[in-house]
């Protein structure tokens, strides 16, 4: 069995959530159903201009899509719209996301608690009082000491932007390398059509879910001419 302990009164409990995509925006609503007073308590930091995260247009990738069915990647109680097409199997796209998680937000009126355009710098933590202050800058302007600025002090700080931010590994040859590098965040619909027009040969490199995606791209596309490159399967 399973036994809630509250150590303080959720309503006291002062936090910071970083990121406003699926994940941030289901702690706010689960924190509200806690009893946390979510309006004057909870203060979330988004770096773009809405909700969305991954499927967010300016981090959402060409012909991204749920890789599970639409009936098992909902949030609780709070179906699709009936406006989202059910058409891959159930498996929803981008930009049927997008809809979907924004409509999420604005029906629990997490607008109210979110800061958008804001960009989480530094996380400083006060080990003898406990607490947490976020050092804050404006994503829309040049990253100086002059645009940064504190929120806090929080008792608890939830980090949900695990997918916003492109790493290309080091590989070796890379910087000799003459062709075009792509991380899959900056994969857009411009650049499937360049490569299916010029007949570009193409490696695909990792086999997480973006590089099933990739795949599931060119092939939908009827393009063949791309190597998968893997150490091993999603």
């Amino acid at each position: 069995y399973s036994r809630k302990i509250i150590l303080r009164d959720p309503g006291q409990i002062k936090i910071g959530i970083i990121g406003g995509g699926w994940s941030g925006i289901q702690c706010m609503a689960r924190l509200k159903e806690l009893g946390v007073d979510v309006e004057k308590n909870v203060k979330g930091f988004e770096a773009h201009t809405s909700f969305g995260g991954t499927w967010h247009p300016a981090l959402r990738y060409h012909n991204i899509q749920t890789h599970s069915a639409m009936w098992v990647s909902s949030f609780s109680n709070y179906p699709y719209d009936k406006h989202d097409r059910d058409n891959t199997d159930g498996k929803v796209s981008g930009e049927e996301m997008e809809r979907y998680v924004n409509r999420f937000a604005n029906d629990e009126k997490s607008h109210s608690s979110y800061e958008f355009n804001t960009r989480v710098k530094k996380v400083m933590y006060d080990t003898k009082k406990r607490k947490a202050t976020l050092i804050l800058q404006d994503s829309r302007s040049e990253p100086t000491f002059l645009n940064e600025r504190k929120s806090g002090p929080f008792d608890l700080v939830i980090y949900c932007s695990l997918a916003s931010e492109p790493k290309i590994p080091k590989m070796l040859g890379q910087d000799s390398f003459q062709g075009k590098i792509i991380h899959t965040l900056n994969f857009k619909k411009e650049d499937c059509e360049d490569i299916i027009s010029n007949n570009r040969k193409v490696v695909i490199v990792g086999g997480s879910k973006a590089g099933c995606d990739m795949v599931l791209c060119l092939h939908r596309e009827g393009y063949k001419n791309f190597e998968w490159v893997m150490p091993k399967p999603y």
